[in-house]
């Protein structure tokens, strides 16, 4: 649904595509694991790792896009 809102004429050209809540690269990473049945193995990366990171998706939401809820 995201990628048909920016293929409109009117979108802005450079659009964040996201949910608009804070995830952290773990949660990422474990995510893209589960979907593709692999593995990841964490070294020290928490110790410089942002608390989270949020894409601002407010362009996205101006052309009428909605996040899904999947929880």
């Amino acid at each position: 649904r995201a990628l048909v809102a920016c293929a409109r004429p009117d979108a802005p050209r450079i659009v964040n595509i996201g949910s608009g809540e804070g995830v952290t690269l773990r949660e990422i990473a474990l995510s893209i694991a589960r979907e593709v049945g692999g593995e990841v193995t964490f070294g020290d990366a928490a110790l410089t790792e942002p608390p989270s990171i949020v894409a601002d998706v407010s362009r996205l939401r101006a052309l009428g896009w909605e996040r899904l809820n999947r929880r």
